[in-house]
């Protein structure tokens, strides 16, 4: 395709070649007698957007339908759809290059739709776009990213055992009663729109062509709802601790070490169950609640539900009492229980 369209230019006196300038951007040159235009057709999110570096010398239709249909290629390997900055570009072209750019079906960005895409892919000038037809896909796109970031907050909040981030436009890191996956919105051009589950590895586990918000709800709640069922009898078996983890490390500045979280959850297992443990940290952890006092760089008091947890890392000891009006009390005299102990080692030898 490239070549028989390269040697098609060549006729024309026109020298063509391509060469990534980043990993997201290509720069297009096109040399001739009269001088040299470099074009740049750039990935964003959902387009492939060209716009213009350094033009020399104007177009005629002949020259630009074949430039057109490689650029058209670039943006289809690229599985995205052709966008033109038809304000930077009008002027080096010898015809209308709007009327032409309609006669091919491509439709200008313009209300609502610029809005939304331009809130996705953060364009800020005030220029012109035309962007290649593609039977509504482009606008299936605009229209789901939007429902799954509601969707994603409200599962959040009415979900203790989940918890997500929003990694790029379309893109979520998520955690589900136990297990850590990524879902992915993505726009292919005139493929449409896709919705993949990856797991932790990163590994592809399934893919669906949504068409519009429902069709994406649909696919994600029947996902999660899976999960939950798989995960049910695993949580019994093998319970999670990722949200014990986080918890306990939140204000961790200096971190705790690997031992210390171990003896702490042990001490909670006196009181709670793996899942009982699980689920409050979940509660502290996502409603930015519970107390977390720290004594000084070694010594630390943390809240746990209706108990408090006193633990010192130089000494490796951990304290758990009841949270009533006792617990300062209490927490205290373990201390100073302590600090006899180490004046009793200490001065041993007099008597």
């Amino acid at each position: 395709m490239i070549a028989e369209l390269a040697e098609k230019l060549k006729k024309k006196q026109m020298m063509v070649s391509a060469k990534q300038t980043m990993p997201t951007s290509l720069t297009l040159t096109i040399a001739s007698e009269e001088g040299k235009n470099q074009l740049v057709i750039e990935a964003k999110e959902i387009t492939a957007e060209v716009s213009k570096t350094y033009i020399e010398f104007t177009f005629d239709k002949e020259a630009f339908i074949l430039i057109l249909q490689l650029l058209e290629y670039m943006a289809k390997e690229m599985k995205r759809s052709l966008c033109f900055q038809t304000t930077l570009l009008e002027k080096y072209t010898s015809f209308s290059l709007t009327t032409f750019l309609e006669q091919k079906k491509y439709k200008v960005l313009e209300g609502e739709r610029f809005e939304k895409l331009n809130a996705i892919e953060k364009r800020h000038n005030p220029m012109t776009f035309m962007v290649q037809s593609d039977e509504g896909e482009l606008d299936s796109f605009i229209e789901v990213g939007p429902s799954i970031d509601h969707f994603m907050k409200e599962n959040n909040d009415h979900e203790l055992l989940f918890l997500y981030s929003k990694v790029t436009n379309g893109s979520y890191s998520y955690y589900h009663s136990g297990k850590k996956e990524r879902l992915t919105l993505s726009y292919e051009g005139h493929e449409g729109v896709y919705l993949t589950v990856l797991n932790e590895e990163k590994k592809e586990i399934k893919k669906e062509k949504v068409k519009n918000s429902e069709e994406a709800l649909f696919f994600i709640k029947n996902h999660f709802s899976n999960i939950k069922k798989a995960q049910r009898v695993k949580q019994i078996v093998e319970p999670s601790a990722y949200f014990f983890d986080k918890y306990l490390n939140k204000n961790a500045i200096y971190g705790i070490g690997k031992e210390m979280p171990k003896m702490i959850y042990q001490q909670l297992q006196r009181v709670y169950t793996p899942n009982q443990i699980e689920e409050i940290c979940a509660l502290h952890y996502k409603n930015e609640t519970g107390q977390e006092q720290f004594l000084n760089s070694q010594q630390r008091i943390i809240v746990f539900g209706e108990y408090v947890v006193f633990y010192d890392l130089e000494k490796e000891k951990v304290f758990l009492t009841k949270k009533d009006n006792q617990s300062k009390e209490k927490i205290k005299q373990f201390i100073l229980s302590l600090v006899e102990t180490d004046l009793d080692r200490q001065i041993k030898d007099i008597y």
